[in-house]
């Protein structure tokens, strides 16, 4: 993929620009830029045309890549925008993309200084600002995330929050990929969906948002047998509302339910975690030391 970036005339340094929901090309997409020092600017499917090109001008995106549910934002946008934007369409499939873009050039050498990506804040109180991190400080934070979430390389991790922010991009996805964990992307916020993903692939960890949970323990089809796979669920996006989370303890009372608050510029700024995370916290490291005695 970093080969293909390069071959297509893109340049370390360079700017792209994503506009998609969660699929595996983005994903790609995302440690193939990393790799070949090509800075991608993750843009929200929410935001107008006009949002989407004042990205493509400011940032200077060479290529943007994007779904089909958005390609027509991402027309009317390249339209109006200065420079000369290149659209690659990720549903076309990773093979026809790498296909497309087949002379690969060398990969260079990256310092962890290094820009890796631009994601954005989430605009509450103006236009979305766009917060540039380098490689250094996300792949720390992936690691510390990871430890603090409790997360290894036996987890099977769905991603519901988009990739296009900061929360399921580099919060959640990027720890668990750094830990060796399997990782199932929702394209699209479904409750019902998300509840045949966790029993076909025996999820273990979810990260959500409050209003996913309102919306899952809602759900006609809601059942606590559904979920017997899932470990821990991470919290996240905003204030958990104490009647909801009161409920989901209820509900859900063998899953450790576990606080995250963070922003685009930091990663996770605090964790708070609960009794079952800690007795499980407790026991792994009693088993270490007989390990170490023995």
């Amino acid at each position: 993929m970093a080969g293909s970036l390069l071959g297509a005339g893109v340049v370390p340094g360079d700017f792209i620009a994503v506009l998609s929901r969660n699929c595996p090309e983005y994903a790609a997409l995302h440690f193939g830029a990393a790799r070949a020092g090509v800075i991608p600017a993750h843009i929200s499917v929410r935001g107008t045309p006009e949002e989407v090109a004042a990205i493509l001008t400011l940032t200077k995106a060479r290529l943007l890549f994007h779904d089909d549910d958005s390609g027509v934002l991402a027309q009317l946008a390249c339209e109006t925008v200065e420079h000369d934007v290149g659209r690659v369409f990720l549903a076309e499939g990773l093979a026809g993309f790498l296909e497309m873009m087949r002379s690969g050039r060398d990969i260079p050498m990256l310092s962890p200084e290094d820009p890796l990506c631009i994601t954005y804040s989430g605009g509450t109180t103006g236009a979305p600002k766009g917060v540039l991190v380098s490689h250094r400080s996300r792949c720390g934070m992936a690691d510390i995330i990871a430890g603090s979430f409790g997360l290894s390389s036996r987890d099977v991790v769905c991603v519901v929050t988009p990739l296009f922010y900061v929360a399921g991009l580099l919060v959640w996805f990027q720890p668990a990929i750094a830990v060796g964990a399997t990782c199932v992307l929702q394209h699209i916020w479904d409750p019902g969906e998300l509840m045949q993903l966790v029993e076909a692939h025996q999820v273990s960890a979810l990260m959500m948002v409050p209003t996913q949970l309102i919306d899952l323990l809602k759900h006609p089809e809601f059942s606590p047998e559904r979920l017997m796979s899932v470990v821990r669920i991470v919290h996240a996006g905003a204030a958990m509302p104490p009647a909801v989370l009161e409920q989901v303890l209820q509900t859900l009372p063998g899953i450790e339910f576990i606080e995250n608050y963070g922003q685009s510029e930091l990663g996770s700024v605090t964790v708070q975690v609960g009794p079952i995370f800690h007795s499980r916290l407790a026991a792994s490291e009693q088993r270490s030391r007989m390990w170490k005695s023995a």
